[in-house]
């Protein structure tokens, strides 16, 4: 379901310049996306995100880097999809005292001098009401997600080459450099990656074992989820979930990852 939104940057004084964002979504979800963005795009950068979100009205975020197939949409590499390509628009420029209007959920505004995105929530009343703030890059000291762990402990992040046992694809990924129960692999993925194993993989069913992998796409951007039949040859799936940073996390639990040694 589209949460429409507004997503810029804070200025001075409680004011703030804006973009329109058809299918926002709730911080939950849109903060992994933007953090997604801010590291596999912009490296980091926050004023450079901020300046790009400033530069057209969106329909949707999402980091892919692939262009979309339908030609009326118009996709931004690593940004997301443009809103109506072509129609006029015009940059937003409002107070948080303002009147929220009738035709928006959430106000997202990126602090580029604290790396930090303050989130507003539309009230009943027609008033912005501070939500959450979000850090882009979560505390160092705080829960890596996913795995379980915590960066002081062993749990980092590290970039591998993984294969599903006995098929010969291999991938770039992330993987956790902690000890799991079982010695089992955490490993993480850019969506880049992920339509590249969809690609490489076909969907699991009755004589076909695995690996069981498929995209959905919805008007959210892009998603994925796993597909596998069971001995009934019935098929189940589960959506992929993403880590705090907006990888996507396809762990031991769903798929025993083996790491490839150079």
């Amino acid at each position: 379901m589209a949460n429409p939104s507004l997503i810029g940057r804070t200025d001075p004084d409680g004011r703030y310049t804006a973009r329109w964002l058809r299918d926002g979504a709730h911080p939950d979800q849109l903060m992994a996306t933007l953090r997604n963005i801010w590291t596999g795009t912009f490296h980091r950068g926050t004023d450079h995100l901020a300046t790009a979100l400033l530069e057209r009205d969106w329909s949707a975020l999402n980091a892919s880097r692939r262009q979309d197939p339908h030609p009326a949409t118009h996709t931004v590499a690593g940004v997301g999809l443009a809103y109506e390509p072509g129609a006029a628009s015009a940059t937003r420029h409002g107070h948080l005292t303002d009147a929220t209007g009738p035709d928006v959920e959430w106000l997202y505004l990126i602090d580029a001098d604290r790396d930090q995105v303050s989130v507003y929530e539309a009230t009943v009343h027609g008033t912005w009401l501070l939500h959450s703030r979000h850090r882009l890059d979560p505390e160092p000291d705080g829960e890596v997600l996913g795995c379980g762990g915590r960066r002081h402990q062993g749990h980092r992040w590290s970039a591998a080459r993984v294969r599903w046992p006995g098929y010969e694809p291999v991938f770039d990924a992330e993987v956790c450099t902690g000890r799991h129960h079982g010695g089992i692999t955490i490993a993480r993925f850019t969506d880049d990656t992920a339509w590249d194993i969809f690609e490489h993989t076909e969907i699991a069913g009755p004589g076909n074992p695995g690996p069981p992998w498929r995209e959905h796409l919805d008007s959210d951007g892009t998603d994925f989820d796993l597909v596998w039949f069971g001995d009934d040859s019935r098929s189940d799936a589960t959506r992929a979930p993403r880590d705090h940073d907006g990888r996507i996390l396809i762990g031991a639990y769903l798929l025993p990852w083996q790491v490839v040694e150079d």
